[in-house]
């Protein structure tokens, strides 16, 4: 690619198709610039949209609880909170602490209240599958991006 200047205005031609185009803005008097103008930014690779879709979290909707519907991160200190808290509910059969419930935040910060060891279970699930998904992607910098919204019975 090659860049032209003429009246304040920047014009791109690609050197392989455009040649008359190029060859015309010379004879013009047009004013190169191709080393200092930049060229267009590169679109975003498969890994770096799995990270971008990682880093904006997971829309849960929860079909038999949508007090607990929200988006929930699934960054990796997320998934490490998920995982020791699974891992606590599967040794103990209840969630930790004493009151008999899990409080989570979603990702506005909002509280909500898991009451049931099963649905937490499922929901970590769920976000374990995504994230996978998109680690694949990233790993093998290819695919399609899983979709966001998961919905858990």
């Amino acid at each position: 690619m090659r860049y032209f200047q003429n009246n304040g205005k920047t014009y791109g031609y690609d050197t392989a198709t455009q040649q008359n185009l190029i060859n015309d803005a010379i004879a013009n008097g047009w004013i190169e610039v191709t080393g200092s103008w930049p060229p267009p930014p590169s679109p975003p690779s498969p890994a770096q949209l799995a990270q971008q879709a990682m880093n904006a979290g997971v829309v849960c909707a929860f079909v038999n609880y949508p007090s607990l519907d929200a988006t929930y991160s699934c960054n990796l200190t997320s998934q490490q909170l998920i995982t020791s808290t699974t891992l606590y509910t599967q040794v103990n059969g209840k969630f930790p602490g004493t009151s008999g419930q899990l409080s989570w935040a979603d990702m506005s910060g909002n509280v909500h209240v898991f009451s049931n060891t099963a649905v937490f279970g499922s929901f970590a699930s769920n976000i374990a599958d995504y994230v996978y998904d998109l680690n694949e992607i990233i790993i093998n910098n290819s695919g399609i991006l899983p979709s966001n919204q998961i919905t858990i019975d």
